[in-house]
């Protein structure tokens, strides 16, 4: 877990959107210490750490959050051979921005 991408999500980030806030903790909560914008979650992991059950809600905070500029979709996860899930890739531009800009 990165703390500097948790105290952003819950602390920094201005978007008044619940949706959109408790996707964003859920990533910035995956993310690692050593790459605090960067986060690879399957959705279904994003449901059960947002305890939001529908799925056209949790899609469209990501969509949300992405013209806020907060979140990029780099890759979108599929479904292998074998039926499970793939992660789906994703940049935390707002952290990324904030990280650089040298505010923790």
């Amino acid at each position: 877990m990165s703390w500097e991408a948790t105290l952003y999500a819950q602390n920094v980030c201005r978007l008044m959107d619940r949706s959109g806030r408790a996707v964003l903790n859920a990533l910035a909560w995956r993310a690692a210490k050593e790459t605090p914008a960067f986060v690879f979650m399957k959705r279904e992991d994003i449901f059960a750490a947002t305890g939001i059950a529908d799925k056209k809600t949790v899609q469209t905070a990501i969509e949300r959050l992405e013209k806020a500029g907060e979140v990029k979709v780099l890759k979108v996860g599929g479904i292998r051979e074998n039926g499970k899930r793939e992660s789906t890739d994703f940049e935390l531009v707002g952290i990324r921005q904030w990280l650089a800009a040298g505010k923790p």
